[in-house]
């Protein structure tokens, strides 16, 4: 439509108002044939290949796995797109580390079922056993949490442990760092580092960075 349009164009122009223009509507035809030409082979070849996960079918996976109660929270949510049909996802989900380990199993099995039941999405999980933070909000953990939050996006961190002793602690967890993010992973950890170091001067921190990546999609 629009290429034709342009040919009537020039030609109304050209009869009417003595002006020639033809030469510069070509162009601009052959411009949007071009443009038209290269996003339809992208999207095949997206197609073909497989392109940009499905943030709706991420998310509904994701509201799934929550719903089942044993399952306290969940990170390292990757979902894989190779095509049409040809999706894949695998997560890490967090348990009661003093939870029962057959019943546990039997919820990771129903919640792998039901995902690719009702989105024909096989899905791997991983249990992560984490022990809840006792210490209120002073904790170390709770505070460090709430330090993260004040990143532009919000950080969150997972699989917190203390390991005590009477010059050392060690604080032990893992950091979820959306791909966008403009600070690097040594930025965050010294940054982190510091402010744990601030609320006492015995704790070191041992961060792992995990890039978040279907977040930021």
């Amino acid at each position: 439509m629009i290429t034709t349009s342009v040919s009537v164009l020039g030609l109304l122009l050209s009869h009417y108002a003595g002006i020639h223009i033809d030469g510069y509507l070509g162009l601009a035809v052959a411009g949007i044939i071009i443009w038209s030409g290269i996003k339809i082979m992208r999207d095949t070849v997206n197609r073909l290949i497989g392109g940009k996960p499905d943030k709706t079918l991420g998310n509904v996976a994701i509201s799934i796995l929550l719903s089942y109660p044993q399952i306290k929270g969940i990170h390292d949510f990757v979902l894989h797109d190779y095509g049409p049909g040809r999706a894949f996802a695998s997560v890490h989900a967090e348990v009661d580390a003093q939870g029962d380990v057959l019943e546990i199993h039997e919820v990771i099995d129903q919640a792998e079922q039901e995902i690719q039941e009702k989105l024909h999405l096989p899905i791997n999980i991983h249990m992560d056993p984490v022990v809840s933070d006792q210490g209120g909000e002073g904790s170390p953990g709770r505070r460090i949490a709430k330090y993260l939050e004040t990143y532009h996006p919000p950080l969150t961190m997972h699989d917190f442990r203390v390991v005590p002793g009477k010059s050392l602690i060690k604080l032990i967890f893992d950091i979820a760092v959306p791909v966008d993010t403009r600070q690097s992973d040594q930025e965050i950890i010294d940054a982190v580092s510091a402010f744990a170091a601030g609320l006492d001067p015995r704790y070191r921190c041992i961060i792992t960075v995990d890039h978040d990546y279907f977040n930021s999609i």
